[in-house]
């Protein structure tokens, strides 16, 4: 119905603007949040036919774990972005200034979980994804030593991959476990 259209009408349109102006104007990572929660919220609508608040924080936390990558994935493109006029967030903030921002990524995903916990949205089995921290401090600590040494930065780009995605399986495998012990 309605709510699909609204769903896939954001979704072609954000796809449309997303490589032509969106990331040139320091916007990509919030707009990969949007879409990431916007294909939780559809996939959990087209099951239930139904929209929660449920979907709706696990979208935002699958989003910004996406947004990370993309956000850590701009520190080597930075001078070529720079020279071509993208305005990339990492461009926007300055390498020194987006390497202390690299931080709010972690903490909104993690603090929407924590707080979704303990108003009862997500299950207790959640906080399963706090077993992601230990990774996400290296990564986030690996970050502002080497974000300027281009040649080191692929073990950083795999460390924030790897606590993006376990974070995100965590999260689905709490859901999963929660839906078979009720």
């Amino acid at each position: 119905g309605i709510t699909i259209a609204l769903i896939l009408g954001f979704a072609i349109v954000s796809i449309y603007f997303y490589s032509t102006r969106i990331v040139d104007s320091g916007l990509g990572e919030v707009f990969v949040t949007i879409k990431g929660a916007m294909i939780v919220l559809g996939t959990y609508f087209v099951q239930s036919s139904q929209i929660t608040v449920e979907p709706i924080l696990a979208g935002v936390v699958s989003g910004v774990l996406s947004s990370t990558v993309l956000f850590v994935n701009s520190f080597p493109d930075y001078d070529a972005d720079k020279a071509h006029g993208r305005k990339t967030l990492v461009v926007v903030l300055g390498k020194t200034k987006a390497v202390a921002t690299v931080w709010i990524f972690p903490i909104v995903s993690y603090g929407t979980i924590v707080v979704s916990v303990a108003i009862h949205v997500f299950p207790q089995v959640s906080l399963i994804t706090l077993f992601t921290v230990p990774v996400m401090v290296k990564s986030c600590l690996s970050l502002k030593t080497k974000f300027d040494k281009v040649e080191e930065f692929v073990p950083i780009m795999k460390d924030f991959v790897t606590y993006s995605r376990v974070t995100g399986a965590l999260l689905v495998f709490a859901f999963l476990v929660d839906f078979l012990i009720k």
